[in-house]
């Protein structure tokens, strides 16, 4: 399946501490939620991209569906996600990764996937919290834990996870950064750093309490 760069980053990949986090917190939260004697949910992914975390239901669903408004594959059907062209409480699951931050009207975005969802289906979401400008110039949106809660406040239960925690927030950040210079050069001094600070911070975050709160991505499971 495509994407793999997203659910297995490399360490040296300047992203891989929020994609390395995310991608664990997918996995066990599928597993954690949806059963496994179950193979025949309707899956719909928002802004699906490459489909990057589809690999993760395999084996639980008969039909996983993705939207996006360019046209190329692995895209099924070409919709703005604020209109989205499905019947009421059709989906068992709904994925929604690093979109939220792209639109215009996520309240709007929010709401047309709830309506989607069948009543006790799940939202499996992703977006930033503090984060550079991307995809410019469709970037919108930065959010908090609470903000997110807000947001989602339709649903029934809602759980908001760090993704990553505040001190690998601010090596991700760095990371980011280092990435983005322009300055071809450096590319092997800065790829170097890069590959030092990576498998830093899950020590860093044993070793240092009360860091700010300033968290790079979140990765969210709602209950409808």
């Amino acid at each position: 399946m495509t994407g793999i760069y997203r659910r297995t980053p490399k360490i040296t990949d300047p992203g891989y501490i929020h994609l390395h986090k995310l991608s664990k917190l997918f996995k066990e939260s599928v597993e954690k939620y949806l059963s496994k004697n179950t193979n025949n949910l309707m899956i719909l992914d928002v802004g699906c991209g490459e489909k990057p975390y589809q690999a993760f239901f395999k084996g639980r669903y008969l039909f996983y569906i993705g939207i996006d408004i360019t046209k190329k594959l692995p895209v099924d059907i070409l919709c703005y996600s604020e209109r989205l062209p499905f019947k009421f409480n059709c989906f068992d699951v709904c994925v929604c990764t690093q979109v939220l931050e792209h639109v215009e009207k996520p309240e709007l975005v929010v709401s047309e996937i709830s309506r989607t969802l069948k009543p006790g289906g799940f939202l499996f979401a992703s977006t930033h919290g503090n984060w550079p400008v991307h995809d410019f110039p469709h970037d919108y949106h930065r959010w908090t834990d609470e903000g997110l809660r807000k947001l989602l406040n339709a649903f029934s239960k809602v759980e908001v996870y760090e993704c990553p925690s505040p001190i690998a927030s601010i090596i991700q950040l760095i990371n980011i950064y280092i990435g983005e210079t322009p300055k071809p050069k450096a590319k092997y001094l800065l790829v170097a750093i890069v590959n030092k600070l990576n498998p830093l911070w899950e020590i860093l975050d044993k070793k240092i309490k009360g860091a700010p709160n300033l968290i790079a991505n979140y990765f969210v499971v709602a209950n409808k």
